[in-house]
């Protein structure tokens, strides 16, 4: 079972839309190239943890853009990532390096 990922996939496999919008969603926190961009979709395409979507939006759409979606098993390593980075962040608040969370 594939587990882990690098900073960059792991980050855009979390950043996955769950819904039909086809942003990534990082809140411009997460800058990528667009080839570091391609790379990391090819890599997530070839570990079976994104799938290309089949339909597509009836309206104004270029038909060069490709839209994703997480597998089941790229759900399990996004999620596995997030609880690894909530455990990185409990720490450094632990050790005093950043602020008590604020409520979303």
């Amino acid at each position: 079972m594939f587990t882990s990922c690098s900073r960059s996939p792991a980050t855009v496999s979390t950043a996955m839309p769950s819904s039909r919008k086809s942003e990534l969603r990082t809140d411009g926190e997460v800058k990528l190239s667009t080839g570091t961009l391609y790379g990391i979709i090819k890599r997530l395409l070839n570990d079976g943890l994104i799938i290309e979507r089949r339909e597509r939006p009836a309206v104004h759409d270029d038909e060069r853009r490709r839209y994703y979606r997480l597998t089941p098993q790229g759900r399990e390593v996004a999620a596995a990532e997030a609880a690894r980075l909530e455990k990185v962040v409990a720490l450094a608040r632990a050790r005093r390096l950043l602020k008590k969370a604020q409520p979303a």
